[in-house]
């Protein structure tokens, strides 16, 4: 068929697009303390009832399932078709943004920047407008396209929980939260990290306090400590002698005999922790070199700087960097900590597991070394399971079938470090909607989606929609 009046109509509706796009961008959907009927808070209630108002407008039936998820169906009495999946909570905004306020969206040399434009409200838009003009146009269908709007994708879940207790998914399902061409192999993984009621030393030098990390997910570019017994001196000099800390900055205050230092690096995704610089890595490290005392703390604050290097981004020195032909290898980051009088040492880390890692060969090992540097695993809890779709099942194809389509190409699916919306849904693949070498900067500061990437996902989900519900 010609995707003509797809294509024009979904270029002359893009102006109103970003305008839908700028409402939910303006909403702060991170997810907050539970109130009457809004599980993830009220900010995140307020986004999915942007996005419902939104998906009416498109002529959808919508239908809030108690702010867990809302869901717009482009043909309710059809049989199920094909699930498309978007979220939109998002992390936290964080510092250094230099575009724009992370809550107001600006469109600026064909991109838009804000908190979410790019993970996942802009995507989400793209999926609303793609049925909209298959609406409007009065494509035929046989199936229906369900849009399944998340509110708890970057804390833990519990949205699909809700959802799936109540649902059954539909043949196949997509989610526009990765990057084209589609992500069939998704690694296993581990979220935990350890606890130690371990005290303040009773002697100088010591450390008082620890923080740093926000989300599981995020590698951390602050971390901040309290030294008593020593000077600045002292530490900038353990500073200037240290290899290998490209991209952190180190700076101190001193108020009577406590130094406070504060180090900086770059934030990321923690699925690809090379790509930025973890500053809770660098400040352990650090830590580690200063002359404190011979207590308890330090000896486990120089083991967890041990266990975990400034720049082991594979899990190395904890022995389980793994790999293998299908799925690449491990990455995993120590990307929340914390030490404190009142909680004693805690960390947290992200493992991204090859396909070839078990809890024998990963979980175990990680948890006895723990427990040999006197910590306890803090969540003690087993591997999430790899997810796979095999390059040659029909979803795989119809894809690649579409995306040739588009494009004239026809590249081969990508392997990720794990847990895209659909890792735990069977015939699910994350379709979309980042582009090869675009860092459309996920997670950090300036997060932005370019006009391209949203028109490009309107019409290539417009045809997917169609090839797995059309006539």
């Amino acid at each position: 068929m010609s995707y003509e009046r797809l294509d024009k109509y979904l270029e002359d509706h893009l102006p109103e697009l970003l305008e839908d796009l700028a409402q939910l961008v303006s909403i702060n959907s991170e997810k907050a303390e539970a109130e009457d009927e809004m599980p993830f808070g009220r900010g995140n209630a307020a986004c999915s009832a942007t996005a419902a108002k939104i998906a009416e407008k498109c002529g959808l039936k919508v239908r809030n399932y108690e702010n867990y998820v809302v869901t717009a169906d482009l043909a309710p009495d059809a049989p199920k078709g094909v699930d498309i999946l978007a979220h939109l909570d998002v992390v936290p905004a964080g510092d250094g943004w230099t575009v724009t306020d992370p809550f107001t969206m600006k469109v600026a040399n064909g991109r838009a920047y804000g908190r979410g434009t790019a993970d996942d409200k802009g995507p989400a838009v793209c999926v609303l407008y793609a049925m909209r003009a298959i609406r409007a146009l009065e494509l035929p269908l046989h199936k229906n396209a369900r849009l399944i709007l998340g509110a708890d994708e970057e804390c833990g879940g519990a949205d699909l929980d809700y959802y799936f207790e109540r649902e059954t998914s539909a043949p196949f399902s997509l989610s526009p939260d990765a990057e084209f061409p589609m992500i069939n192999i998704e690694k296993g993984g581990l979220h935990s990290g350890f606890h130690s009621d371990v005290s303040v030393a009773e002697s100088c030098p010591r450390v008082l306090s620890i923080s740093g990390g926000l989300k599981i997910n995020v590698i951390p570019d602050k971390a901040e400590t309290k030294v008593q017994g020593l000077t600045e001196k002292d530490v900038m000099n353990v500073v200037s002698a240290l290899p290998d800390m490209h991209g952190i900055g180190v700076s101190c205050e001193t108020k009577g005999d406590i130094v406070t230092i504060r180090v900086t690096g770059a934030t990321g995704h923690a699925s690809e922790p090379q790509r930025a610089c973890n500053a809770v890595t660098a400040l352990l490290r650090i830590l580690a070199e200063l002359p404190l005392s011979p207590a308890p703390i330090h000896q486990q604050i120089a083991a967890a700087a041990a266990m975990f290097p400034h720049g082991d981004y594979f899990g190395s020195a904890l022995g389980v960097d793994l790999a293998d032909e299908i799925s690449g290898r491990t990455v995993l980051s120590l990307t929340i900590c914390s030490f404190s009088p009142e909680k004693g040492f805690d960390a947290m880390f992200d493992c991204r597991a090859c396909v070839s890692s078990n809890d024998e060969n990963t979980t175990h090992v990680i948890y006895d070394r723990f427990r040999a540097a006197g910590l306890e695993p803090r969540i003690e809890k087993t591997m999430y399971e790899p997810h796979h779709i095999p390059e040659e099942s029909a979803l795989v194809q119809t894809l690649l079938d579409v995306y040739e389509g588009m494009t004239g190409n026809r590249p081969k699916p990508l392997c990720i470090g794990g847990g895209t919306y659909v890792h735990d849904i069977e015939n699910g693949i994350a379709f979309g909607c980042g582009f090869e070498g675009l860092d459309n900067r996920l997670h950090a500061a300036d997060e932005f989606i370019t006009l391209e990437q949203l028109l490009f996902t309107c019409k290539i989900y417009a045809r997917t929609i169609l090839a797995f519900c059309g006539d």
